[in-house]
C-alpha cells in the first residue's frame, strides 16, 4: 500500500496522510512529480506506457509519496521504470503548478544526462 501527504492549497503540509488512489477532500491535494532528461544533442528522453497503463507517450514521473519530496521521487522512479540512476546534481525545477480540477501540484524537474537506451532496464508493467 503507497500513502501519500495531503497538502494545503498552499503547498505546505497538513499532517494528514491517505492511501493513494484515496480521493482528497476539499481544499486538499496531493503533489505528483515529473522528469524530463535532456541529452548533449538536445533530444529529450520519453517512455511509452505499458498496454495495461494505456500505450501513451510520457515523461516519466509519479505520486510523491509519504515522508518523500519531489526530487527523491523522481530518482526512484526513473530507477524503479527505466532503471535509470541519476545522480543529484545536474537537475533543475522548471514548473509548478496546481490543478484545481484533479486537485494535486506537481513539479516538472529536468535533467541533463546521456542516457544509453541500451542499458536501461524497463519495468513491464509501467514502460
Amino acid at each position: 500500500m503507497e500513502y501519500l501527504d495531503v497538502y494545503d492549497e498552499n503547498k505546505k503540509k497538513t499532517g494528514k496522510i491517505i492511501v493513494r488512489g484515496e480521493k482528497p477532500k476539499e481544499n486538499e491535494h496531493i503533489l505528483l512529480s515529473i522528469i524530463f532528461i535532456k541529452n548533449s544533442e538536445g533530444k529529450y528522453l520519453i517512455q511509452k506506457t505499458s498496454k495495461e497503463k494505456g500505450g501513451h507517450y510520457s515523461s516519466t514521473g509519479g505520486h510523491v509519496g509519504s515522508n518523500e519530496d519531489s526530487k527523491t521521487t523522481i530518482l526512484r522512479e526513473l530507477k524503479e521504470e527505466l532503471g535509470i540512476l541519476l545522480t543529484p546534481g545536474s537537475e533543475k525545477l522548471i514548473y509548478q503548478s496546481r490543478r484545481e480540477n484533479v486537485q494535486d501540484f506537481y513539479d516538472v524537474w529536468l535533467f541533463h544526462k546521456d542516457i544509453k537506451i541500451e542499458e536501461m532496464r524497463l519495468q513491464e508493467t509501467e514502460v
